[in-house]
């Protein structure tokens, strides 16, 4: 459409008018009118013609000007015709005198060249110009993604017999909705996506199922970061899908649908397949752990998990630490759609990385299917927690509970008992401490609170000292009791006890025991003392002042000191999982007053003790990332074997260790034969993958595996390099390992039930109901379709196109005018006019 037409230079067109009308004027009055004419003077008749040629140039001026500030398609074209015509006067009438003695043939070239010539020259320095406006309909886009996984090829009915497919009933949809669907293309861009393991573009609305998994969420991840030709967001996007996404799982395509909320734009779901309630369907919500655990803590675990098409049957709900259940129960299912929720308390099995799974397993009537979600969480070694247990503050327990303060990897935790009448003792959480002491206690402790001693002892591990001197070894309340079986020696029943003074003597395996040599680690090893060395040491510290009589030992302890008559003073041994010693002395707190040597001994006496009782060692772990992989997933590069493996507890050894000198190796076990694993080590921890490429591993058939993490030559941080003493030699016999499982599984995720999750289609759009989205079943595509066609969204761009013969020309018109000129002067040379 036409808009206007005007010269970018009009003031050349005006001065070529003024200089025509000059010129006429100058020739009309020079002509002598009557014979009278010839009697005027050559200064008279000069003025008359320079004044006519003055007001006509004046003339021209005044209406050039004023079609000029018209500025209107007509004035414009009115100005452009005046200045062609005087451009053809001043040409003809340059030309008059020179053509004369030409032929007319030849006048006519000359004349129409030079007029050719003006005329460019006019364009040249007028500069017209065409300006006009275009009328365009922006269309906004649309993506469309259809489900292209094998899933769609089932039966309609969900059944594998032959039938008509779900594929099979969305393209015959399509079929009957080929005009409204040409009509979608000419109201919105449209473009088409199959999806499956991706998603790529499709000219045609057409499903074929062949892709092996479904990946629902990163399609609709992808789809909101489309891109109109103008750069515009997308206008909405129609998922035609049976909604069953077996890569990222049902909570991520209901995020996904979250983001496409956020940024305004509308999901219109369309759900191929079985009803909801035809299709078992358990949804759990992914577990929530702490990052971090301590060993003794205690967690916490909500389990929520959404059933559906179960009614009327039972379903397994567990929980597993790795592959090894926790806790187990059977829950009835009354309706087509019910929430499941229970909240757990759980205590970690051990240090290291932690596999937690909830595991919901459908009755065998419908398959016998489980559905898993999991959390990882690190469980970390905690200091070693030390409860102290006396019926009144005394003099020992404070030297007690300052020797073991002086390490920092002890926490004391003192209570009194005190003797009143009518105080009874609290029950004692006994297995949040690693290490309980029983002091002078003349009230003896209920029996049920010795008897979950005992289960916190020998099933839990906890490290038991009992040193209450006469008042507790004894006591006939504890004879044949709870404390009589953890006991290393048998319990007496003895009024007086042993009187003092007593000589502290050790014996051969004292002097050998972690318990009281001068520097212990965890895994006796030989030091630079001797064992007499030791021994003279600890028999010039200063008598006991008294001392409870022991009884017989029992056959696994160790006597580590006596007193004269080798009546034994401290007995050790292991008892079930955990560790306890009797130590049968009243007091041991003037040695520490004693000399500095003696508050030293004191102080390693009371520390190692504790140490030597919790039982801390290092812990090898090692821990894939999942309990199991689809094979196909990793033929296909989309997934691999994580592996994490680590060493836990080194820094709550009596005498840490570090990974400077280990050598740590991980073996995948196939059929008994070993593969080693490449390991990365970042930290304390290791890193490895499965299968990794240059690796012989290069794919893993379906089956169990197992992996073997083994870690060898720790070395002592007190032996480490300095510059009195060398680097003691890493313990070759110190090896810590671990292993895991995993399954690889030959599975057709797409023919797994369930193959459907209308379900979650249907709550994903309704995530963007906001923006206008919605789901609709198959048999309403047609409705959709008229609600898409309902309002006109296309928006009308005009854009002001602009024609420039200067602009858009220039070389053209230089050249031309270049041409003209030399042809019409090589015309006029030649008929010898030049």
């Amino acid at each position: 459409m036409l808009a206007a037409f005007y010269f970018e230079q009009p003031a050349w067109l005006v001065a070529l008018l003024a200089v025509s009308a000059a010129a006429l004027a100058l020739t009309r009055a020079g002509r002598p009118r009557d014979s009278g004419a010839g009697h005027a003077t050559g200064v008279r008749r000069a003025v008359l013609r320079l004044s006519s040629a003055a007001l006509a140039a004046a003339a021209a001026l005044a209406v050039g000007a004023w079609l000029m500030r018209s500025g209107t398609t007509r004035a414009t074209a009115l100005l452009a015709a005046l200045a062609l015509l005087a451009l053809v006067y001043l040409t003809l009438m340059a030309y008059r005198p020179a053509v004369q003695a030409v032929s007319p043939l030849s006048r006519a070239a000359l004349i129409s060249l030079r007029l050719l010539a003006g005329l460019l020259l006019l364009v040249l320095i007028a500069r017209p110009a065409w300006d006009w406006v275009v009328v365009e309909f922006r269309r906004p886009l649309l993506v469309v993604l259809l489900d292209q996984s094998e899933s769609m090829a089932l039966a309609a009915a969900d059944q594998l017999p032959a039938g008509q497919s779900r594929a099979d009933l969305a393209n015959a949809v399509f079929q009957r909705t080929r005009a409204a669907l040409t009509k979608l293309s000419d109201t919105y861009d449209v473009r088409l996506y199959g999806f499956g393991a991706t998603h790529t573009t499709t000219t045609e609305w057409h499903i074929r199922p062949e892709a092996p998994v479904t990946s629902l969420a990163a399609a609709l991840r992808d789809a909101p970061l489309l891109r109109s030709a103008d750069g515009a967001a997308s206008a909405g996007v129609v998922l035609i899908s049976d909604g069953a996404d077996n890569v990222d799982g049902p909570r991520a395509v209901r995020n996904a649908a979250r983001e496409m909320a956020q940024r305004a734009i509308p999901l219109w779901a369309v759900g191929v397949g079985p009803p909801p309630g035809q299709t078992p369907m358990v949804e759990l919500t992914p577990l929530v752990l702490p990052r971090q655990l301590g060993i003794r803590d205690r967690l916490r675990v909500p389990v929520s998990a959404r059933v559906q098409g179960c009614a009327g049957t039972f379903v397994t709900l567990q929980l597993l630490w790795g592959t090894e259940p926790t806790t187990e129960q059977r829950r009835r299912i009354d309706r087509d759609t019910q929430q499941l929720r229970h909240e757990y308390e759980l205590v970690p099995p051990g240090p290291g990385v932690q596999r937690l799974t909830a595991r919901v397993t459908l009755a065998e009537t419908l398959g016998g299917q489980s559905f898993e979600t999991f959390a990882l969480v690190d469980v970390r070694d905690q200091g070693i927690r030390i409860l102290h247990l006396e019926d009144a503050p005394r003099s020992e327990a404070a030297f007690i509970a300052r020797a073991l303060r002086s390490d920092p990897r002890l926490e004391v935790v003192a209570d009194f008992f005190f003797n009143a009448p009518g105080h009874a003792p609290q029950p004692v959480a006994w297995s949040d401490y690693d290490v309980i002491i029983l002091g002078r206690l003349r009230k003896p402790l209920p029996a049920d609170t010795l008897q979950d001693l005992a289960r916190a002892v020998t099933q839990h591990g906890t490290g038991l000292l009992l040193a209450g001197g006469r008042g507790l070894l004894n006591d006939v309340n504890h004879d044949g009791g709870p404390l009589a079986t953890l006991s290393p020696a048998q319990l007496v029943l003895d009024q007086f006890g042993l009187d003092g003074p007593l000589p502290f003597q050790l014996t051969d395996s004292g002097a050998r025991h972690p318990i009281l040599q001068p520097s212990v680690p965890d895994h006796p090893a030989p030091t630079t003392q001797s064992a007499a060395d030791t021994t003279d040491a600890w028999s010039n510290l200063p008598p006991l002042s008294g001392a409870a009589v022991l009884g017989a030992t029992k056959p696994i302890a160790s006597v580590l000191a006596v007193t004269s008559g080798d009546r034994p003073l401290l007995v050790a041994h292991e008892v079930g999982r955990g560790r306890c010693v009797a130590a049968a002395w009243e007091t041991t707190w003037p040695w520490a007053l004693y000399s500095e040597q003696g508050r030293e001994l004191h102080h390693r006496l009371w520390r190692q003790t504790a140490l030597w009782l919790a039982n801390r060692r290092p812990h090898a772990w090692v821990l894939t990332d999942r309990p199991e992989y689809p094979l196909a997933a990793l033929e296909q590069g989309r997934r691999r074997v994580r592996i994490r493996a680590g060493l836990s507890g080194l820094d709550l050894l009596s005498q840490p260790e570090t990974l400077a000198t280990a050598d740590a190796r991980l073996e995948l076990i196939i059929d008994g034969t070993r593969h080693p694993v490449r390991l990365e080590q970042r930290g304390d921890e290791w890193l490895a993958e499965l299968p990794a490429p240059g690796d012989e591993l290069t794919n893993l058939p379906a089956g169990r595996y197992t992996l073997e993490f083994t870690v060898r030559g720790l070395q002592s941080d007190a032996s480490s390099p300095s510059a009195e003493t060398a680097p003691a030699p890493p313990r070759a016999d110190h090896v810590l390992s671990a292993g895991t499982a995993f399954d690889v599984r030959a599975v057709q995720l797409e023919t797994t039930p369930p193959t459907a999750d209308l379900a979650t289609l249907r709550s994903a759009a309704e995530e963007t109901a906001s923006a206008g989205g919605s789901y609709h079943d198959l048999a309403a595509l047609p409705q959709l379709l008229d609600r898409l066609l309902a309002t006109d969204r296309r928006t009308e761009i005009r854009r002001t196109m602009r024609y420039s013969t200067v602009s858009n020309e220039p070389w053209v018109l230089l050249v031309a005018l270049t041409a003209v000129l030399a042809l019409e002067w090589s015309i006029r040379k030649r008929l010898g006019l030049a």
